[in-house]
């Protein structure tokens, strides 16, 4: 019988991803700042409806855009895989790393494009390549002040 192997696809239940956090008391989860609600502030709207205040708008956020970065991650989550506790591959990048890699993307894309390249699959890829790197490096940056504390 062969062993295992050390990484695995992504697990069934995506939120493995998470392990066991507890997220209602994680800050960088929370953001705790100050323009962020107290986890525990109630609003009411016009209607009546009653439901915790939340920092952002997720409505806000290119939707379009973000398709495109899930793209380039599903692909990723394909070549390199999870680890068997379902922590993703680029959680052991640092967002260092993750940044130079996105400011290649970008170079690469400007570099296209002043050359006069039109909009296309070319440059479609590389500049969501450039964003999710970006999100990777925020991301990891995020929880790397998290663990230095």
């Amino acid at each position: 019988m062969e062993d295992e192997p050390d990484r695995q696809g992504p697990p069934d239940d995506p939120g493995t991803y998470f392990g066991e956090a507890d997220f209602g008391q994680d800050p960088i989860i929370r953001q705790e700042s100050c323009d962020t609600p107290k986890q525990d502030e109630i609003i009411t709207n016009e209607q009546g409806g009653k439901q915790s205040k939340i920092a952002g708008k997720m409505t806000e956020v290119p939707p379009m855009a973000l398709l495109e970065i899930s793209k380039v991650m599903g692909k990723g989550s394909e070549v390199y895989l999870r680890e068997k506790d379902g922590t993703p591959n680029w959680h052991k990048i640092d967002s260092m790393s993750n940044l130079d890699h996105s400011l290649r993307h970008a170079t690469k894309f400007l570099i296209a494009r002043n050359s006069g390249v039109k909009i296309n699959d070319y440059t479609l890829d590389e500049l969501s390549h450039f964003a999710a790197r970006a999100m990777m490096a925020l991301e990891m940056f995020m929880i790397e002040g998290r663990n230095e504390k």
